[in-house]
């Protein structure tokens, strides 16, 4: 995935979400979700190095965890993706690669790459139908980290980085210098439609990379045409979705990740009331939970 700030972001209320459920001594799904975690895994976001399991190489401990970490990953309605590939000591990945170092011939770790594999070959093909192709590539790449030798994954990120190639990608296409206004609305629009509504990269291109971003696509039309009420209408869709994002993490007292949230939402719309507000707010309860330790 970007490491974008919105990608970022996303980690960071993944992290925050999982002190929440810890504190509960109970693995709980994350808001929403459909799958949990199950209560003998180790709690998300946990090294696996802290696992004594590990460290004596105990394969069926090895394969729960990775289970747990696929099945989150793949089925989760807010956090698709997590534990899959990343981070290095704590995915399904890692810990599938793991048993068949000390198990080659595992069939159930063998599986259950193949079905993350499958996972990211079928948002890359969705991305590249799209002709959003750096989205594109970056799934097939993470395709490829669970099946080095998918031929499918292979060709999908040939096929994007063509597409990037001929210039499709905002960041390098004639749209940009010729101010084609029409050629940055639809980007805009497909950055601002992904982003908003996809379950597995919820955020991503709406207000980062400045330059293959919604937000800084509307902005490049409205500085060719200061009244462009599409553009206009995209910002404020977009300032919307962080809003909603972020009042849910503030009324959960998740302080640091509403107020993430409300400063990606500021980008699109400086002059919100209501996120304004929001990062008051945030920043208000950081303060008292610093000072309550």
């Amino acid at each position: 995935m970007y490491a974008s700030r919105s990608s970022l972001f996303a980690f960071a209320i993944a992290a925050v979400l999982s002190l929440a459920v810890n504190s509960r001594c109970q693995a709980q799904p994350a808001a929403g979700s459909n799958a949990a975690m199950p209560s003998n895994a180790a709690p998300m976001g946990a090294a696996p190095g802290t696992r004594a399991y590990q460290s004596n190489g105990d394969v069926e401990q090895l394969l729960a965890q990775a289970d747990a970490f696929k099945d989150y990953g793949i089925t989760s309605t807010t956090d698709m993706g997590r534990h899959l590939v990343g981070p290095p000591d704590a995915s399904a990945v890692s810990l599938y690669r793991k048993v068949l170092v000390l198990q080659p011939g595992n069939q159930r770790a063998r599986r259950g790459l193949q079905e993350i594999a499958a996972f990211y070959t079928r948002f890359a093909q969705s991305m590249c139908d799209k002709s959003l192709f750096e989205p594109c590539k970056m799934e097939a790449k993470n395709g490829l980290l669970a099946d080095p030798f998918n031929a499918t994954l292979d060709k999908l990120e040939q096929q994007a980085d063509a597409g990037m190639q001929r210039g499709v990608a905002p960041r390098t296409g004639a749209d940009q210098s010729n101010g084609d206004v029409e050629q940055l609305l639809a980007q805009a629009d497909a950055y601002e439609n992904y982003g908003t509504t996809s379950k597995v990269d919820v955020g991503r291109n709406l207000v980062s990379p400045p330059e293959a971003s919604a937000v800084g696509l509307y902005r490049k039309v409205l500085a060719l045409q200061p009244g462009n009420p599409r553009a206009g209408h995209g910002l404020q869709e977009i300032a919307a979705f962080y809003t909603g994002f972020a009042q849910s993490m503030c009324n959960k007292s998740l302080f640091e990740p509403c107020k993430l949230q409300a400063e990606d939402g500021l980008l699109a719309d400086p002059d919100s009331a209501t996120l304004k507000n929001l990062v008051q707010q945030a920043d208000a309860g950081m303060q008292g939970n610093a000072s309550g330790r």
